[in-house]
């Protein structure tokens, strides 16, 4: 840190620079600024098997929540694929959307077995 007697401000008059000194004045019967020695409560241990089946959680949780929309998605694009063939076609009755809805079934569910499966297995 620079004392205050060496500090030197650089003055532009024009294009030429002048360094002049200045010299503060004395501060005197201020208090010192005061010393902080922070005290920090000890670290907790983790236990490793603790952090690992935490761990575990987190990802039995995300399987889990993907079950509604592994479910369900596949008859919705299914069918909504099936009404479009339908809507192309020219067809009167929405057989294709009929079709589309039990094939996203059959594959929703088949999906939804599949993520049980691997939430059991964890």
């Amino acid at each position: 840190m620079s004392r205050p007697e060496d500090q030197k401000r650089i003055v532009s008059e024009g294009d030429s620079e002048e360094i002049k000194e200045i010299t503060l004045p004395e501060l005197s019967g201020l208090p010192e600024v005061p010393k902080l020695n922070p005290v920090l409560p000890p670290r907790p241990s983790k236990a490793p098997e603790q952090s690992k089946t935490q761990s575990q959680n987190y990802g039995k949780a995300a399987l889990a929540s993907m079950a509604a929309t592994s479910f369900i998605m596949p008859i919705i694009v299914l069918a909504l694929v099936g009404y479009w063939i339908d809507l192309r076609l020219k067809h009167s009755t929405d057989w294709f959307a009929g079709a589309g809805v039990l094939v996203g079934l059959c594959v929703g569910i088949t999906s939804l077995m599949r993520l049980l499966q691997r939430l059991s297995e964890d």
